[in-house]
């Protein structure tokens, strides 16, 4: 992002042309991303259900029903999911399997997870390993300051 900013700044009366495409997330990550440089933003819907499942069964044709939402609620919206997850499920993965997610879907996850930091990722963590409610009998209940807030399990 440097390099772009530097050559829009370098270059201000040169046909120079930048399409950056980015989550809802780039304004905290980067505040006042190339605001001088007067950028032309668009901000993107999240995908309807409708155009999901129409995405869906391109990729995979008819799902029963409670197939198809599966996969659109996996999807919350975005775009490049209902595609991978459907053809996941086309070469033999499992509905309804969230660990056979295919790299793609993976790596989503994982960058929305980035923007929490690394304390808080280490608290997710722990949550997946221990189970989906945070406490196992037995465990001990714990709880750690992150930030603002005081994540608690147990």
């Amino acid at each position: 992002m440097n390099f772009v900013d530097a050559a829009l700044r370098v270059l201000p009366e040169k046909p120079f042309m930048v399409l950056a495409l980015a989550r809802p997330e780039v304004d905290r990550r980067f505040p006042g991303v190339w605001r001088e440089r007067n950028p032309q933003r668009i901000n993107l819907a999240p995908l309807s259900q409708r155009w999901s499942q129409r995405m869906i069964e391109h990729v995979v044709g008819k799902l029963p029903e409670a197939d198809a939402r599966w996969i659109v609620d996996r999807a919350q919206g975005n775009p490049f999911l209902p595609g991978g997850i459907a053809a996941r499920v086309r070469d033999g993965g499992k509905v309804g399997d969230d660990s056979n997610l295919p790299d793609t879907v993976l790596g989503m996850v994982q960058a929305r997870f980035d923007i929490f930091g690394a304390d808080a990722k280490l608290v997710l963590r722990a949550g997946s390993i221990l189970a989906r409610p945070f406490g196992l009998p037995g465990s001990r209940p714990w709880s750690r300051k992150i930030g603002a807030r005081t994540w608690t399990a147990g």
